[in-house]
């Protein structure tokens, strides 16, 4: 969890009103809408399991749509991730 967490406090730092995840593998290729962060599922390890713990923690809520997982950030995780 700890990399996850400091990849997500440098995302946070390099795109600081940027607030919409998605989960992706490196292979695909994703279009969107307006700006995102992205995590990889080959880059860490049960990143499923890590985000549902966040879920359940409130500090992240699943806003997926389509077959592509989605998630917001929640301002006070933000707080937290970035010291503000």
């Amino acid at each position: 969890m700890p990399a996850l967490l400091e990849e997500m406090r440098e995302d946070l730092r390099n795109n600081p009103t940027t607030r919409e995840f998605v989960v992706l593998k490196r292979a695909w290729v994703y279009n969107s809408h307006g700006p995102y962060l992205a995590y990889y599922l080959d880059e860490h390890e049960d990143l499923e399991g890590k985000l549902q713990v966040l879920e359940n923690l409130g500090h992240v809520h699943d806003i997926t749509y389509n077959n592509v997982r989605r998630f917001l950030f929640q301002e006070d995780f933000v707080d937290y991730l970035t010291g503000a």
